[in-house]
């Protein structure tokens, strides 16, 4: 495994941004990969007590992988849904951002909701679409990164060896 997204559920989302703090350190030590590449919060809980300030939440964003997919459900706090916080930081420091909104939706929607609901059940089937597609984009686009050039790459003195059937 070369290139990972993290996807994130409710107060789940915060592992994702504590898993991506620890890959600096874990490439430090000498790895190479695997290596986050997007990240996918769906109805996204940062708020107390897991997230003790405004501060706080953009020290964690700031840690998340780029591209960042975000799946706001009814009542979620506007500092994940467009225009708020998470995605002023994530513009910030100039990463990619985008939303799907789903707020005919309670929160948990996705992980445990109610699909004998008929609007519960669209939006799994929309939200299952909506990160196929995201995840389908962002690991094609790794594809171009440097360090995934840079593993394929023979090293010097070296050449490829094919085999010829």
């Amino acid at each position: 495994v070369e290139a990972v997204v993290c996807l994130g559920f409710g107060t789940g989302c915060l592992a994702c941004a504590h898993a991506m703090n620890c890959e600096e350190e874990h490439l430090k030590g000498g790895s190479k990969m695997p290596r986050f590449v997007g990240t996918a919060l769906a109805y996204p809980s940062l708020r107390k007590p897991h997230v003790l300030n405004d501060g706080e939440l953009q020290k964690s964003v700031a840690f998340m992988a780029s591209p960042l997919l975000v799946m706001p459900a009814m009542g979620d706090q506007k500092e994940v849904r467009p225009c708020g916080l998470l995605q002023f930081q994530f513009e910030l420091l100039q990463r990619k951002v985008e939303f799907v909104i789903f707020d005919k939706v309670p929160q948990g929607f996705f992980a445990h909701g109610d699909l004998s609901r008929e609007e519960v059940a669209s939006a799994v089937g929309w939200a299952a679409e909506a990160c196929c597609a995201f995840l389908h984009r962002t690991f094609q686009a790794s594809e171009e990164l440097e360090w995934r050039v840079e593993l394929r790459r023979p090293p010097e003195g070296e050449e490829e060896e094919l085999d010829v059937v």
